[in-house]
């Protein structure tokens, strides 16, 4: 069951007096120094929620109020010795540290959670009430019940020291330098209201959402069965601000869990948009690189078409300066000799011709190995011009003025016709390819034809 709430707050000086403690003892008793906590059996290191050091602090505070001043009479003078320079605050939990550890392992760490969560709620409310004066808290878990200590304290020097305990404040508020009975009793009646009020908002802002009653059964003078239906409320209260912390806990899990999420299907989503973006320039990337080599590859067939035309056309000029040996006139003139200087002039324009082409061919040739192939059209252009090059590599008859003219004319005709009838550079390398099988073969078939006598290697002629 839930009991009732306890807090406390106390002025202490810089020295201590045989009435009253100083700040720097109660402040090694917070931090659990050696000797200065009697009345606690087996002490443990406080769990600090706020600052490191109790001693510390303490000893920051006493330095700064012996640096401070304080208006008195109308004149500066030195804050007192014996002045209370910090307050020590201490709140409880109402459930003990026996029954605490007596708990199933979820409840009690349900517990340690709530009081820990009470503590923090405390040190807050204690912030409010003493705004930029709290300096240090920490729970103790060695004692009957689960406390807080917290410090309070100025940590810098001032010009105009002033008494922070609010009660005391009141005090000299109402009754200033009235020393009378009635004006001790007023001073006294203004103290006591500061500390209720004092009370009530801590119980209205931090202990009733904890279960825990404003005051105890002796202060309110009630029965054993009135106080337990006082604590079945303050529990319900409790368990009620449980629940729905739990609820509210479940559902901010639930709006976390929903936000990441969604977080994540957005950055699964940008990543994969980001993926597909990568794809789609690396596919452009790659298409125009094949649309370029597509380019150059046609500019290499037209290169190599042009080439054989200009072959064609090379072969049939020689062709028409054959004609007129021919006729009559023709064998007259190889009677006096005059055949065989025309057959070499003959030969040699065609030699030139030749060379000329076959150093085109080869540098095309060498254009196109130096592309890597990419499709079919290339690889059948390159064979196509290699099967060209070795068909016109192969001699022509040189033996008869007639017989040679018709064999150029034939060998030209020939070529036109397949460059003309082919659909498609496949088709015309194999048409070549079977042409100059048939032509060495006649040359084998016919030793005393000069297509196959005078000339057997035609590269090495050129």
């Amino acid at each position: 069951m839930a009991g009732y709430q306890f807090i406390h707050y106390e002025a202490y000086g810089t020295k201590g007096t045989s009435k009253k403690r100083s700040l720097t003892s109660i402040a090694r008793e917070a931090e659990r120094v050696s000797y200065s906590h009697p009345h606690v059996k087996s002490p443990l290191q406080p769990e600090y929620l706020l600052g490191t050091s109790f001693v510390a602090v303490a000893e920051q505070v006493s330095i700064a109020a012996d640096a401070s001043t304080t208006l008195h009479g109308g004149k500066k003078r030195k804050v007192r010795a014996d002045a209370n320079t910090g307050i020590g605050l201490i709140a409880s939990y109402p459930l003990s540290v026996a029954d605490l550890d007596a708990l199933p392992d979820e409840q009690r760490q349900l517990r340690l959670a709530e009081i820990r969560e009470w503590a923090e709620d405390s040190i807050a409310f204690a912030q409010s009430e003493f705004p930029g004066r709290v300096q240090v808290a920490a729970l103790h878990w060695d004692e009957s019940h689960p406390h807080i200590h917290i410090l309070v304290g100025a940590t810098e020097p001032c010009n105009d020291f002033k008494q922070l305990h609010k009660g005391e404040l009141a005090r000299r508020a109402v009754q200033g330098n009235d020393r009378t009975g009635q004006g001790k009793k007023a001073g006294n009646d203004a103290y006591k209201a500061e500390m209720r009020r004092f009370q009530d908002r801590y119980h209205h802002e931090v202990a009733v959402h904890y279960g825990q009653a404003r005051i105890g059964p002796r202060r309110q003078r009630l029965t054993r069965a009135q106080w337990q239906r006082e604590q079945a409320k303050a529990e319900a209260l409790a368990n009620a601000k449980r629940q729905a912390d739990i609820v509210d806990r479940q559902a901010a899990k639930v709006l976390s869990d929903a936000q990441a999420q969604a977080t994540w299907l957005v950055e699964a989503t940008q990543e994969e948009a980001r993926l597909q973006t990568a794809r789609i320039a690396q596919e452009k990337e790659r298409a125009e690189k094949l649309h370029q080599q597509a380019q150059a590859d046609a500019l290499v067939a037209a290169q190599a078409r042009q080439t054989a035309e200009d072959a064609r056309v090379a072969a049939q000029a020689l062709v028409e300066k054959f004609k007129p040996y021919e006729s009559l006139g023709g064998r007259i003139l190889g009677f006096f000799g005059l055949k065989k200087l025309f057959e070499h002039r003959a030969e040699k324009r065609w030699r030139q011709k030749t060379k000329v082409l076959h150093a085109q061919i080869y540098r095309l040739t060498g254009e196109v190995s130096r592309v890597d192939a990419i499709n079919c059209e290339r690889e059948t252009a390159t064979r196509a011009l290699n099967a060209l090059k070795v068909a016109l590599q192969v001699p022509i008859d040189a033996q008869a003025f007639r017989s040679e003219g018709d064999a150029v004319r034939a060998r030209l005709d020939q070529l036109q016709q397949f460059m003309k009838a082919s659909s498609s550079d496949q088709v015309l390398a194999d048409v070549l390819d079977n042409y100059v099988i048939q032509l060495r073969l006649m040359a084998h078939t016919q030793p005393g034809n000069g297509v196959g006598g005078a000339v057997t290697d035609p590269a090495q002629s050129l």
